[in-house]
């Protein structure tokens, strides 16, 4: 299940980051990976340092929306945040976001009113 998984993942990226997972995961070394593809040494590290950080990305987004909601409320709230009405953005200025809470590493909401 878990390659399966993994798969749907790598199918979400674009077509050449998949072949640089697909040849870096089959040979041991990362020149070898640039002397397959026909590209420098360089280049790969960076795409699959890219590559890492969509993945942390993609994993994020998902386990946003898979986090349990502990009320209505903080449902709708959830909800305002990930698809704003037009009246709110107007109002505000600018779409809601969540921005990390650096002391205890969990998304916390960026409120228009904070500021205030």
């Amino acid at each position: 299940m878990e390659f399966v998984a993994a798969m749907k993942e790598l199918s979400r990226l674009p077509p050449r980051w998949q072949q640089v997972v697909i040849v870096n995961s089959q040979v041991w070394k990362r020149v070898d990976v640039a002397e397959i593809l026909g590209v420098n040494p360089s280049r790969i590290n960076y795409l699959l340092r890219r590559v890492s950080e969509r993945l942390d990305q993609m994993a994020q987004q998902r386990h946003e929306l898979e986090r349990p909601v502990a009320s209505p409320r903080a449902a709708r709230l959830r909800e305002l945040e990930d698809d704003p009405p037009k009246w709110l953005t107007e109002a505000i200025g600018r779409a809601p976001t969540r921005k990390q809470d650096r002391r205890q590493g969990s998304p916390r909401v960026a409120s228009c009113c904070a500021r205030h």
